[in-house]
């Protein structure tokens, strides 16, 4: 946050407090959520906020959850969201195997560290963590694959022409054509 919003902000953390509290994992001391309510309350001398620590399984679980409050809250368009599933895949099948969803033991074998999400196919992840349709992520994960020039020239195209979701999985498909 910059300029006039972070202005706007700090008066209100000034006026009003901090009315949501901050969320740091126990294990590190690190703030997952609210690293711009601490920032403000530090500015503006607060002694203390309010903080509800976690206790994460990992530490990949506590950077999900940042990017997850993060991309939920900003006002990200569609196309944004596009850009970040391939980060979003890498991240999930790092951990998991490429393809995800691969558990070769029973629920009941799992650690606690293994929850049912770490299971769920990265599609399926992913369009949970940034409220996109699985075709969405389909057609951004087959973007991915395109070389960076094409994919500056489609995100260009998406920029000018505000295509819908259709039309834009449309130009995917026409991409991918040209690419075979």
């Amino acid at each position: 946050i910059g300029g006039e919003l972070w202005k706007a902000f700090l008066a209100d953390v000034a006026e009003h407090g901090i009315r949501e509290p901050l969320m740091v994992d126990r294990a590190t001391g690190h703030v997952i959520k609210g690293n711009q309510r601490l920032r403000a309350a530090l500015e503006l001398g607060l002694s203390e906020v309010p903080v509800i620590y976690e206790d994460y399984c990992s530490p990949e679980d506590a950077i999900d959850d940042l990017i997850r409050d993060n991309v939920m809250r900003r006002d990200l368009t569609f196309f944004a969201k596009y850009r970040l599933v391939a980060v979003l895949r890498d991240r999930i099948e790092s951990r998991q195997g490429a393809g995800g969803g691969n558990f070769s033991g029973s629920p009941k074998q799992r650690t606690s560290g293994q929850n049912a999400q770490k299971f769920e196919p990265p599609r399926d992840q992913i369009a949970k963590m940034l409220g996109l349709h699985q075709k969405d992520v389909a057609a951004a994960s087959i973007l991915s694959t395109f070389p960076d020039d094409v994919q500056k020239q489609f995100f260009l195209w998406a920029e000018e022409a505000n295509p819908s979701k259709k039309e834009a999985q449309e130009k995917i498909r026409e991409l991918g054509r040209v690419k075979k």
